[in-house]
């Protein structure tokens, strides 16, 4: 049952060192930049903290600017990833994750960076940050740094960062040359039912369309977003992708480790996850050789 936010001190720092020494300060606090997912948890679930800190006026992220092919910035949202022209192939996984986010009425509000800090195992826009090795740079009362985003999730609404700590960008690297990225989800029924199993990869060719590296992630397989390691070794057999359909689907199966939930057994999402893999990793191997440019 939804009902009335109950009274929160609401503040706008203007630096994200300020923004970290008020939640230092308060432990009954958090950080706000879309608000897609909180606001309606405190309507529904639990209150809000004692003081929520609002991201908005927080230069320089206050500006146009919020996405290019190597940062996005924390209030850069899923349209705004939308509409940023990625040349790159290898990018084709993430620009399919985020045209697939949601209903039009989030899109304009969600951030990226709100979406990886919730730590959701079905949080869209993590498998194919993972297989293209982005890393997640934070700012915290004891200092800076950086994390991948493979090593970001702790367990379900938790992540390793230290505690109070405010995620300042996203750093994407570029894709290596002759790559193509590509992202498939299954969902309950329409595109904006809830998520059953996604599977991201970033493949690798050589000149000859042979294989010779890339990763494979999937989401909402598991208690976290996570990367299947095995499919390293798999990705590096210098053979046809066709070849290795099947082992890539076994390898992705063999690390889900779902849950029983509304919208399938956990015996019915392992398997799909090897049925998305195998479909993700034909629609590459479909793709004629001379369309995987180098970038």
């Amino acid at each position: 049952m939804q009902r009335n936010l109950p009274p929160f001190e609401l503040v706008y720092p203007s630096t994200a060192q300020d923004a970290v020494n008020l939640r230092s300060e308060c432990y009954s606090s958090c950080y706000l930049a879309g608000g897609t997912h909180l606001i309606p948890h405190w309507r529904t679930v639990e209150r809000p903290p004692e003081l929520v800190i609002n991201l908005k006026r927080v230069a320089p992220w206050n500006t146009d600017d919020l996405v290019n092919t190597s940062w996005l910035t924390p209030l850069a949202t899923i349209s705004d990833l939308q509409k940023h022209m990625f040349s790159h192939p290898g990018f084709s996984g993430l620009s399919t994750a985020a045209r697939e986010f949601g209903a039009p009425l989030i899109e304009p509000l969600a951030t990226v960076t709100g979406n990886l800090a919730a730590a959701r195992s079905n949080c869209a826009l993590a498998a194919p940050l993972i297989t293209l090795a982005a890393k997640v740079h934070y700012v915290s009362i004891v200092g800076s740094g950086h994390v991948s985003v493979d090593d970001l999730f702790e367990k379900p609404g938790c992540t390793t960062l230290p505690h109070g700590a405010l995620i300042t960008a996203i750093e994407i690297p570029t894709p290596p040359p002759n790559s193509h990225g590509a992202h498939l989800s299954l969902r309950g029924g329409t595109t904006s039912s809830p998520l059953i199993v996604a599977a991201s990869t970033l493949v690798e060719l050589n000149d000859d369309g042979t294989v010779r590296g890339g990763r494979l992630s999937i989401t909402n397989a598991a208690s976290t977003p996570r990367e299947v390691i095995a499919a390293q070794e798999i990705l590096r057999a210098h053979t046809r992708l066709d070849d290795i359909v099947g082992d890539l689907g076994q390898a992705a199966a063999d690390a889900a480790d779902p849950d029983d939930d509304r919208w399938g057994s956990a015996k019915y999402r392992k398997r799909m996850t090897r049925v998305v893999t195998e479909r993700l990793i034909k629609s590459i191997a479909s793709i004629p050789t001379t369309e995987v440019a180098t970038q």
